[in-house]
């Protein structure tokens, strides 16, 4: 049972990020939101960074749709240094209680806010990916994420891995608590045993052939390219699947290039952020994230509360997730040759799938519900706000 606060008025909980669609990062602060609006101690508010005030922004939209208080906060590239004052006044003149920061650019703010007005502060560090490739920009911020982590009491991640990272960044273990991800199972309803038939003819999909789905930013780290990969190798075996991915991102106009070069237009579509991604998961034979790194990802966590069967790598949390591969199929990183031979095995098993199903739900309602992440932070919040 959730004890309530000695205080007369609900805490104000900003949780501030800068969000690009609404992914991993974004449903974690819906859900932690939506946690927090049924208790009395607390009134959840989300802040989406941006450019500029008229820039749209999914998160927004849907935090708005839900009945959270939701704000556009102008952080400018180019004006950094004079955006912060502003940024410093309007937390005051909202009366912010407490600066919950996800992401680089957000615990960057939040410790300022901390500096400054002494706001109670609590980072969450969802991931990081660096290649060579990254941008400069992404690079810097995020060593400065990372340095700052130094003079913070307590830092939030969603993953074992994660905290191994900072450890070996010199954030001292102690000051680093695991918080899972969670998900409400309110939103992800039975499957309707003929999927959605209004869904499918838009899209125009064959009838009978099998349908995975990927959701996720088109990033290097997420490593949609092997599934068109794997899609060419199927195709050459004489295979009908259809591969649908979710997301937008630096590598749109990539891997359009890659689908055409291998001539698997009719095999993969990339059908760019969809806000009913839901609608996919009462659709879809399987799920596949081929990432090469992750922390303990959202999309993931969905679909088996949708009961999909779902095929990972082995990165981040994603082992300890799938219970020893009773829960979930484990693919090697860089392998669509491996992919496709897990595909083929699955969908010609409908018993093994039928228990990925039960099991991957039966894990997500025991140890990853969205009530049991609020009250994992709870206690933090208190003790922050006691500090």
């Amino acid at each position: 049972m959730r004890k309530a606060l000695s205080r007369d008025t609900p805490r104000r909980v900003f949780h501030l990020l800068e969000s690009g669609g609404i992914y991993g990062a974004e449903n974690v602060v819906l859900n932690l939101s939506r946690e927090m609006a049924k208790t009395p101690d607390y009134t959840p508010v989300v802040g989406c960074i941006v450019q500029d005030a008229q820039d749209s922004v999914a998160l927004f939209d849907k935090a708005c749709e839900l009945g959270i208080e939701a704000h556009k906060i102008v952080i400018n590239n180019r004006r950094f240094p004079l955006d912060i004052p502003r940024f410093l006044w309007w937390l005051k003149a909202n009366r912010i209680d407490l600066v919950h920061a996800h992401g680089y650019k957000a615990s960057i703010l939040g410790f300022f806010a901390n500096l400054f007005l002494r706001k109670p502060f609590l980072p969450t560090c969802h991931l990081w990916f660096w290649s060579e490739s990254s941008p400069l920009k992404y690079r810097l911020m995020t060593a400065l994420e990372m340095f700052l982590y130094r003079f913070v009491p307590v830092v939030t991640v969603v993953s074992q891995p994660i905290k191994e990272v900072l450890a070996e960044k010199g954030i001292s273990p102690e000051r680093v608590t695991i918080i899972r991800n969670g998900v409400n199972l309110d939103d992800f309803p039975d499957r309707k045993s003929d999927g959605d038939e209004d869904l499918r003819r838009e899209l125009g999909l064959e009838a009978g052939v099998p349908l995975v789905l990927n959701l996720g930013r088109l990033t290097e780290q997420k490593a949609q390219g092997d599934i068109i990969k794997a899609s060419r190798i199927l195709k050459d075996k004489g295979h009908k699947v259809q591969f649908l991915i979710l997301g937008d991102g630096e590598l749109q106009e990539e891997l359009t290039r890659q689908i055409e070069a291998l001539g698997v237009e009719n095999e993969v579509r990339l059908l760019g952020f969809r806000a009913d991604a839901h609608r996919f998961l009462q659709m879809v034979d399987l799920f596949l994230l081929p990432s090469l790194d992750e922390g303990l990802p959202m999309a993931l966590l969905e679909a088996m509360a949708s009961k999909v069967p779902v095929l990972a790598t082995a990165v981040g949390d994603i082992p300890e997730l799938f219970a020893e591969g009773s829960a979930g199929v484990i693919l090697p990183k860089a392998a669509p040759h491996k992919i496709c031979e897990e595909l083929l095995s699955l969908l010609e098993n409908p018993d093994r799938m039928g228990h990925l199903k039960d099991a991957g739900y039966a894990q997500i309602k025991e140890k990853y519900s969205s009530d049991s992440m609020f009250c994992s932070y709870k206690p933090l919040y208190e003790e922050k706000f006691k500090s």
